[in-house]
């Protein structure tokens, strides 16, 4: 039988589905419904830096070393972030959000893909300056040990100029530098802020809802899943959410191209905060 020729591209592609299914069957990380554009990319230049020649060769490796299939999870998973990110994002939930939740004896907010921690510190800064952290449980989670890890730790290496005016843009009162101790070249921001934070381990993905909150960020996620996947994420952080509650996502995501959203409203003159109504 004649074998069809193939394109170096089809035949990564090929290499690509049995690499993720391997994944998925010994340890559970499923990233079959990730863009494959964005995935093809990352996995070859996860093969390159690890000096392995082809996507393919990547399945030993991973089936004989669980430490280097959970590498390949923190790679893929572990994404760019900094303090107060789209501080208008932060600015319009000081404005429109925070109030809401100030009704409450006490406060529930998942964010989900928390990564290294920015996020989570820009909120506990903002709640605290609210008069609303002492009130308030955090839930953090992400699918990555490591991720998890650093963000426990609470270290940043620097603040920068930058993050001092996101600060002050998204609506913050007092002086960022009073919520870090400096020392040895870093900045840790103080225990206290992060006391009442859980960290967990959690697959957006694989994993049921385990909170129902007030106020979900989920930001910069959903925008490397394809359409199937976005739904299935969109309606467990849904599932999460206490009605009248408020969700957050990143900048270039939208609600209106899902299923099941039409009792989400986007607040006025907001890119990325909606409310859930009732039906």
């Amino acid at each position: 039988m004649a074998i069809k020729n193939l394109t170096q591209n089809e035949i990564e592609l090929i290499e690509l589905e049995l690499f993720l299914e391997a994944l998925h069957k010994l340890y559970r990380y499923d990233f079959k419904n990730y863009l494959k554009s964005y995935l093809l990319r990352r996995v070859k230049n996860f093969a390159f830096e690890n000096q392995v020649d082809s996507i393919s060769s990547l399945i030993p490796l991973m089936i004989q070393d669980s430490l280097f299939a959970i590498k390949f999870v923190n790679y893929m998973t572990i994404q760019y972030s900094s303090l107060f990110r789209d501080a208008l994002f932060f600015k319009q939930l000081s404005t429109n959000v925070f109030p809401y939740l100030s009704t409450f004896a006490r406060i529930k907010i998942w964010i989900a893909g928390c990564a290294n921690g920015e996020e989570i510190y820009s909120m506990v800064i903002l709640l605290k300056e609210a008069g609303l952290l002492e009130k308030t449980t955090i839930y953090a989670t992400d699918i990555s040990h490591e991720a998890i890890y650093q963000a426990k730790l609470g270290i940043l290496n620097a603040i920068h100029a930058r993050d001092i005016q996101a600060y002050n843009d998204s609506g913050g009162i007092g002086s960022l530098s009073e919520y870090f101790v400096h020392g040895y070249g870093e900045y840790k921001i103080k225990d206290y802020l992060l006391s009442n934070v859980i960290f967990e381990k959690h697959n957006l993905i694989e994993d049921n809802p385990f909170v129902l909150a007030h106020l979900v960020l989920c930001r910069n996620v959903m925008i490397y899943f394809n359409q199937k996947l976005q739904n299935d994420v969109f309606k467990l952080l849904n599932n999460s959410l206490m009605l009248n509650g408020y969700l957050g996502i990143g900048m270039d995501e939208k609600l209106e191209y899902l299923d099941d959203s039409s009792n989400f409203k986007r607040l006025k003159n907001s890119i990325s905060v909606y409310k859930k109504l009732p039906l």
